[in-house]
């Protein structure tokens, strides 16, 4: 039988993942508004479409996440060490929902204003429907 460890469950996150976040949102602001690229952006009525639903269901995971962390008495921060395994709320569909959260905002970004970074793609932009 394993002896239980003593050490806390801890991930050792090197990067946190909003700093990652602002670095992909960074880069992304570089190519938007560095170099102007001219490719077919679509109308700003779909854009808008498609980009704040995004934003506002971006924003609701991650809170209703952070409330039902707290519910649950657990940490938010990912340095701590984890007190219990959650699996409501949001948790049932994204082991990351927070995570989720913000790769959902970069995808808003990225409809909002698009960015093209593969030039080769360029005649079947995301932009174009």
């Amino acid at each position: 039988m394993d002896k239980p460890s003593l050490t806390p469950d801890r991930p050792n996150v090197k990067i946190p993942p909003p700093l990652i976040f602002l670095f992909l949102l960074g880069i992304a602001s570089v190519f938007e508004f560095g170099f102007r690229l001219n490719y077919p952006r679509g109308p700003l009525g779909m854009r808008c479409a498609i980009a704040l639903p995004v934003f506002l269901f971006s924003g609701y995971l991650a809170l209703h996440a952070v409330v039902v962390l707290k519910r649950q008495g657990t940490f938010i921060d990912p340095n701590k060490p984890t007190s219990q395994v959650v699996e409501d709320g949001p948790f049932r569909f994204s082991r990351n929902p927070m995570y989720l959260s913000l790769l959902l905002v970069l995808f808003g970004v990225f409809r909002f204003f698009p960015i093209n970074l593969v030039p080769s793609f360029s005649s079947c932009s995301v932009a174009d429907f």
